[in-house]
């Protein structure tokens, strides 16, 4: 289960989401804000890390970033990173419900 976001950095809008306090994860959280805010970049880092498929992220890489994306998520069973293109693990249990998954 997710715990925490440590970091999300260089992916979409998301360009440094340490600098923010990130709040803590239970066992069924609802992700919600205005548009323009992040939701279906998170969506797509939580699907990527669900698959180990790195591509959905560097296809969202931050424009103009000069750093390539670096994921750092802390999971009840210890943290998963993104760093090199590469996952650390993945995280088969995850599931995302969001217009990707109504889709398929």
């Amino acid at each position: 289960m997710l715990q925490r976001v440590i970091a999300i950095k260089n992916v979409g809008r998301l360009r440094n989401s340490a600098a923010a306090p990130n709040p803590s994860f239970s066992k069924h959280t609802l992700v919600f804000a205005a548009n323009g805010y992040g939701k279906t970049t998170f969506c797509t880092v939580m699907r990527s890390v669900q698959s180990g498929d790195p591509a959905p992220l560097l296809g969202r890489t931050t424009l103009g970033a000069e750093n390539a994306p670096d994921i750092d998520l802390l999971f009840s069973d210890g943290n998963r990173r993104f760093q090199n293109e590469v996952w650390s693990a993945t995280a088969p249990n995850v599931s995302v419900f969001d217009g990707v998954f109504v889709a398929e």
